[in-house]
């Protein structure tokens, strides 16, 4: 959301309150006004106006709204994004499960149930109390039957707004899914570190740090230190050169919250360099305004790096490593792992057996692969049988062999996803990296 669109969501929000407390003068004449004194007289008269002028304000920013969901690429994205799916329906009970660390630990999609409900219900209740205002303010050409109806229906739209921003906005928490361990299971919490490396021991047991994000955007952190603003949340409000607000803006604001240096600042404010010193904390993650940062364990081994929920026809011309939605890594995939929910591909790690054939295939290489320096072609070993399975299911044609011989891989082909060995019935092919998978996952 540019710098534009959260002043108009402020001047919304503005509107709405005003319009609260100048509507139930009204409704509850002798309750809170009283205590105003002699001044309770005077605001009185003057409710009627400045009830009007907060209805037109409220009415404007609804407009803008209205017209920026119609007419603007970005806003029609937004509002598809907002469309409710199939899967919302079941959506507390998939909360529940992130909650409990059994579902995807990543977002499947742009906004989550809780987030449409409330955006459905303001668009609606925005509605009703536009149209019985409208009605209201003119009176004079509707019936008394007309104008009780309107009555009931804006003042009770006007509570629910209220109960909407006190109970759900305010006490609304949005928690993270992207967490699978909470501080308090590190061996202390950040106020009582004494750096004494307890954490360092216990690294590989813990989630690791990622930044979903591959766009170069040190020109632009330079521009904004230039212009005094050092942290990433006053960048992010500052965004309006038409770039991706939803990237890394390189800021180092999470290089400042890690005691053990795994994300470093460099002499220039910036984030230069990030280690293998992470000890799995999350305060990187919580303080990342673009939330391109997230806690995945080391087990998962295929990421993609792009956090950005722009269409595929604007994200071409924001940056040229974000995701084109082509599909192609869906369509390799060879255990249907990979879904789209909004404009990014999203892994199902329950699924994933870590082949790398979507890293191969995506054309603006932003799926990364953990394990690319250790995948050597597989080897074939005197057991086989030349049942043909494994030559099969290869899916670069890398595996040669007449039936009951034994089987060759040519290395110059073989990508290493590993399709062979869990084919196998003999256990005749092996691969190094698989091993070492095991054993990270014994730990």
């Amino acid at each position: 959301m540019n710098i534009r669109n959260r002043n108009l969501h402020m001047l919304f929000f503005t509107s709405m309150i005003i319009l609260l407390i100048t509507g139930f003068a009204v409704y509850f004449p002798h309750s809170w006004v009283e205590y105003l004194g002699s001044y309770s007289q005077i605001i009185f008269e003057y409710r009627t106006l400045i009830h009007r002028i907060a209805a037109l304000v409220f009415i404007f920013t609804a407009t803008h709204h209205l017209i920026y969901i119609i007419k603007a690429r970005e806003g029609r994205a937004l509002f598809h994004d907002l469309l409710p799916k199939w899967r919302d329906v079941l959506g507390p009970v998939n909360h529940l499960l992130k909650l409990a660390g059994i579902n995807d630990p990543r977002p499947a999609a742009n906004f989550e149930y809780h987030e449409k409900l409330e955006y459905w219900l303001t668009f609606i209740g925005t509605v009703l109390i536009i149209i019985t205002g409208v009605i209201l303010w003119l009176e004079d050409y509707f019936s008394n039957l007309e104008l009780d109806i309107s009555l009931v229906i804006h003042f009770y739209a006007g509570l629910l707004a209220l109960l909407g921003m006190v109970v759900w906005n305010f006490t609304n928490l949005h928690p993270e899914f992207y967490f699978y361990r909470k501080e308090e299971e590190l061996p202390c919490s950040r106020e009582e570190c004494v750096q004494c490396d307890a954490c360092l021991e216990q690294k590989d047991a813990r989630p690791h740090a990622w930044t979903y994000c591959l766009a170069d955007n040190s020109e632009r952190a330079r521009a904004f230190l230039k212009r005094g603003v050092a942290t990433c949340a006053e960048a992010q409000l500052l965004i309006t050169d038409g770039s991706c607000q939803h990237s890394c803006l390189e800021l180092a604001t999470c290089a400042s919250v890690c005691l053990y240096g795994s994300r470093i600042m460099n002499d220039e404010g910036l984030l230069e360099l990030e280690n293998d010193n992470c000890v799995g904390c999350g305060m990187c993650a919580r303080e990342c305004p673009t939330r391109v940062i997230s806690m995945m364990p080391r087990t998962f081994f295929i990421h993609i790096m792009c956090h950005s929920q722009l269409p595929k026809f604007t994200a071409s011309l924001k940056c040229p490593t974000q995701c084109r939605r082509c599909m192609m890594c869906q369509k390799r995939c060879p255990k249907e792992a990979i879904s789209f929910n909004g404009h990014l591909p999203v892994i199902d790690y329950r699924k994933c057996i870590s082949c790398g054939l979507c890293v191969s295939k995506c054309p603006v290489n932003i799926i990364t692969d953990d394990l690319y320096q250790k995948r050597l072609p597989a080897e074939i070993s005197e057991g086989c049988k030349g049942c043909g399975l494994c030559l099969r299911v290869c899916p670069v044609d890398a595996i040669s062999g007449y039936p009951k011989e034994r089987h060759v891989v040519d290395p110059q082909k073989c990508i290493a996803c590993g399709l062979c060995v869990r084919t196998c019935k003999q256990s005749a092919v092996r691969l190094a990296w698989i091993d070492e998978l095991v054993e990270l996952v014994a730990k």
